[in-house]
């Protein structure tokens, strides 16, 4: 019984935890202050970090305003000294060469301007269509993603990216508008619900857009890419109807990229009336690239339309190693020549595989751009 209180009465006298909390923390505070009168720093007692800063790479991929901020493309030297962390001493020539090496980029979630603008839209039978300006200013200029100068003029290799099948899947869509870097150029199917909204929400993150348009392919009605599809045996007039129909489903778009249509592509008279009309209204034509038969890329040249083939799709195998490694063969082609372009679907493998190639470009010497710089001049 005598054992059983004195261990009670031990018990009580052990201190509880907080107690124990409370005279380590004022043990501490004693210690501090009496350490600081001792040394005589005025400083000490403050947290000193030394941080080592190394001269990185351009970044080109990530965002370094947020949107809106008012910021114009030039100030983006600016944007590259926000990434320092705050309170840190950054030597002189280090500044110079953040600056130096920002001035080529581009802030990635950079917002355009919302569509359709007035001045290069016009009242047609179905709808909006683009028209060029009175002043001359072409719709694809103004629907563009701004290129910064000094892109166009690097020898650094660029790529652009085009994913199509936008607008079909609402869940996807959104992932890739707001996953993917800004510069990756979106291409909306004509038949989604609501899809000025949705180019809207597109060209807010900084995603410039193309229209997909469905084209008459090998095998056709047993393989359709949907109503109003150009076909190669339609009168011209048909033609110009239908693609009247598609262009007015949406404004904001730079221009048109097939969806299917490898027979129609290898005929002259219906492609012919295509590249015509779009030269007419100020767009551009890019050729997935997926016929070989394709006579656009000549006949591009006949009517001197703008006009421009992809190198690649990025995801003819299904499988997130198999389009990393389609990536890679397209820095390659863009280390060569200097620009390439690669086209995909909207999956969602796609796009994460996209959204992760894309994160360290710049460690690997490669700037992204939107797909109209393809078709800016080259300037020294």
């Amino acid at each position: 019984m005598k054992r059983r209180r004195l261990r009670d009465r031990l018990a009580k006298l052990k201190p509880s935890l907080l107690q124990s909390a409370t005279a380590l923390t004022v043990l501490c505070a004693a210690g501090l202050t009496a350490w600081a009168v001792k040394t005589g720093d005025p400083m000490a007692g403050e947290p000193i970090v030394t941080v080592a800063i190394e001269r990185g790479d351009p970044i080109v991929t990530s965002s370094v305003k947020k949107p809106g901020d008012g910021k114009s493309p030039e100030s983006a030297s600016d944007d590259a000294l926000m990434l320092q962390p705050s309170g840190e001493t950054v030597a002189l020539d280090e500044v110079e060469i953040s600056q130096q090496q920002a001035a080529i980029i581009q802030p990635s979630r950079q917002r355009l301007v919302a569509a359709p603008v007035r001045s290069v839209s016009e009242k047609g039978p179905f709808g909006t269509l683009p028209r060029i300006a009175r002043n001359g200013k072409k719709p694809w200029l103004v629907y563009a993603r701004p290129v910064n100068q000094r892109v166009l003029t690097t020898d650094t290799p660029r790529i652009a990216i085009v994913l199509g099948g936008m607008g079909l899947n609402k869940r996807l869509t959104e992932q890739a508008i707001k996953e993917l870097p800004g510069e990756v150029t979106l291409a909306f199917a004509p038949y989604g619900k609501r899809l000025q909204r949705q180019i809207n929400m597109a060209r807010r993150a900084g995603h410039e857009v193309m229209l997909q348009l469905p084209m008459e392919p090998f095998g056709y009605p047993a393989v359709d890419p949907g109503p109003k599809t150009l076909l190669v045996k339609d009168a011209a007039d048909v033609t110009i109807k239908n693609l009247r129909w598609h262009m007015s489903r949406f404004s904001g778009y730079i221009g048109i990229i097939n969806y299917m249509g490898a027979r129609f592509t290898s005929q002259g008279d219906g492609i012919g009336h295509v590249l015509s009309d779009i030269k007419k209204r100020g767009l551009v034509y890019l050729d997935d690239g997926t016929s070989k038969r394709s006579i656009v890329p000549s006949l591009g040249q006949v009517v001197n339309a703008p006009v421009r083939t992809t190198n690649m799709i990025i995801d003819n195998e299904l499988s997130f190693n198999a389009i990393t490694a389609s990536l890679t063969h397209l820095e390659q082609q863009a280390a060569n020549d200097g620009f390439a372009i690669g086209v995909g679907s909207g999956l969602a493998l796609t796009i994460d595989a996209l959204s992760s190639w894309a994160r360290d470009l710049s460690s690997r010497n490669i700037i992204l751009v939107p797909v109209s710089a393809a078709y800016r001049p080259r300037q020294s």
